[in-house]
């Protein structure tokens, strides 16, 4: 099993959770925690062993959002289920992160600036997760444009173009 938790970077410095931009958007555009203009996520990614229980791997990645969304969530799909190697460039900083396939695994590295130690997740779980939590954060850019003006959501037919096609990727190796 694969957990995905996400939050937004504040003006502050803090986080606030996606569930909690969902659920409190207007206080959090009215009072400018939350700035459309900036919008900087932080996923953290866990993979569970299921005979154990245990955390088998974590991975924090800190990124601008629209673009995690695009090549992290949703064009990484068809080439992870596919068992091809799969390369995740940093928007927001210098660096990338190397999925790479064995079997039914997936490994994780940094490279180019990005220092960490490997780590390995189910890959069908990993793309899974990704995919659905896509889903969730296309709900949020469409709940953010209602909502605020100052946002561009005029990328969001191609993010749910990309969608489809992780879901298609999907279904087809079920």
């Amino acid at each position: 099993m694969v957990t995905i938790n996400a939050a937004f970077r504040t003006r502050d410095g803090g986080h606030v959770s996606l569930g909690e931009c969902q659920a409190e958007l207007p206080r959090l555009l009215g009072d400018a925690t939350l700035d459309p203009w900036f919008l900087l996520m932080r996923l953290v990614i866990t993979g569970e062993d299921p005979e154990e229980g245990t955390v088998a791997g974590k991975l924090t990645v800190l990124d601008d959002f629209e673009p995690m969304i695009q090549n992290l969530c949703l064009k990484s799909i068809p080439v992870l289920v596919g068992g091809d190697e799969y390369r995740y460039d940093y928007w927001a900083q210098r660096g990338e992160l190397r999925f790479v396939p064995d079997g039914d695994l997936v490994t994780v590295t940094g490279e180019d600036g990005i220092e960490m130690a490997p780590v390995t997740f189910a890959r069908r779980a990993l793309a899974e997760a990704l995919t659905g939590f896509a889903g969730t954060a296309l709900r949020f850019m469409a709940q953010l444009a209602d909502a605020d003006e100052r946002y561009d959501a005029g990328a969001l037919p191609y993010f749910r173009q990309l969608a489809g096609e992780a879901e298609t990727a999907l279904t087809a190796t079920s």
